[in-house]
């Protein structure tokens, strides 16, 4: 059973299997948040447990069946109004990948967006990996020259 403070105050005691994802939001408002059906429908709780801590107490919980983490690229308000491109974390089963499309030239960083299915939920994910790189082989991309 893994016991977590709610960013709102109070706590959420859940089973690891419940899990389906740990994020570390890119907007900066909260140090964790996790992803979990605990019969209600999918649903999103902010922590005000750090990311790293929430995820080891989930993979020592064994979660996530072959876990991935990759760096996700969001757009957020920014201090001024403005949106800009932040980053955060994202740890989850391979298995709710779905669906992968890489992005040649993402202006804001991003290299590959996942379709992710969790529960019933589906949702579509921004990356700053490369397909390869979320799959540990070399890159199979032709390589592009310089410009002269």
């Amino acid at each position: 059973m893994l016991k977590l403070n709610l960013a709102a105050g109070g706590r959420l005691e859940l089973p690891a299997y419940a899990l389906f994802a740990v994020m570390k939001p890119s907007d900066g408002s909260n140090p964790a948040a996790v992803i979990h059906d605990l019969g209600a429908g999918l649903q999103v709780d902010q922590l005000s447990d750090q990311y790293g801590f929430v995820r080891k107490l989930a993979l020592d919980g064994a979660a996530f069946e072959n876990p991935i983490e990759v760096e996700i690229v969001e757009k957020v308000a920014g201090e001024d109004g403005a949106t800009v491109a932040a980053r955060g974390k994202v740890t989850m089963s391979r298995n709710s990948i779905i669906g992968r499309r890489d992005i040649a030239a993402g202006a804001d960083g991003e290299r590959a967006q996942l379709f992710v299915q969790f529960g019933e939920g589906r949702m579509s994910l921004l990356v700053s990996e490369s397909l390869d790189e979320m799959d540990g082989v070399e890159s199979q991309a032709p390589e592009t020259k310089a410009a002269a």
